[in-house]
């Protein structure tokens, strides 16, 4: 089993069993979306999905998950450096540490992100 530096730091990331990948109803995929496996905490390194959103015409970006300190920051972050609108959901986003997470949001919001609830997300997204 390969093991990378960031695998490393978070062991139990092999560990997980199938179940623990599933998508809850409310957000599966449904065909033709596009799934990329990532082994980083961005989920623009080492993965094509820069030439995927060049491809589509994207220019914001909406970054959900866990954690808002790791992998939500990761590719917050990354996607801003690509030049991309970066949208974070504050209620989208989990952390194990609730001062983590604030403090996270608090520099996400201030460096790389417009942070915005959920609702206020999808208000933002054409009809």
């Amino acid at each position: 089993l390969f093991r990378s530096a960031f695998t490393a730091k978070i062991p139990g990331l092999l560990t997980v069993p199938p179940r623990g990948y599933e998508f809850v109803k409310e957000i599966a995929p449904e065909p033709g979306d596009l799934l990329l496996p990532k082994n980083q905490a961005s989920a623009f390194f080492g993965t094509p999905l820069a030439s995927h959103l060049v491809q589509m015409g994207v220019d914001t970006v909406v970054v959900v998950g866990c954690t808002t300190s790791g992998c939500v920051r990761g590719t917050a972050v990354d996607a801003n450096a690509y030049n991309y609108k970066v949208v974070v959901p504050e209620d989208a986003v989990y952390d194990r540490s609730p001062t983590s997470h604030a403090v996270n949001l608090f520099d996400l919001a201030h460096k790389y992100a417009d942070v915005i609830t959920v609702d206020e997300t999808v208000a933002l997204m054409p009809k």
